[in-house]
Order: C-alpha cells, then structure tokens, then sequence
C-alpha cells in the first residue's frame, strides 16, 4: 500500500519537474541564440 501511495506522490512530481527542466532549455537555448545574433548582424544586401 506504501509504495501505491509513493508512487501516486513521486511520479506526477517527476513528470511536472522533466517538462519544466525541457521549456527551462528551449527557452535557455532561445535567448542564448538571440543574444549571439545580437553580436553578428545580418549584413542587409542592397
């Protein structure tokens, strides 16, 4: 019955904290790469 109820208690919070750490990442990688775009403008072709 413990583990039942351990099970119940752990697994939601292992699943929550997995898809926090991935949007943590994207969104992490997502302002590493505009702040490097920042530093290497895109030269505008006349």
């Amino acid at each position: 019955m413990m583990v039942v109820i351990g099970a119940i208690w752990f697994i939601p919070g292992i699943v929550v904290r997995r898809m926090a750490e991935k949007k943590f990442k994207s969104v992490k990688a997502q302002t590493q790469a505009r702040k490097i775009a920042s530093l290497y403008p895109k030269k505008i072709e006349e």
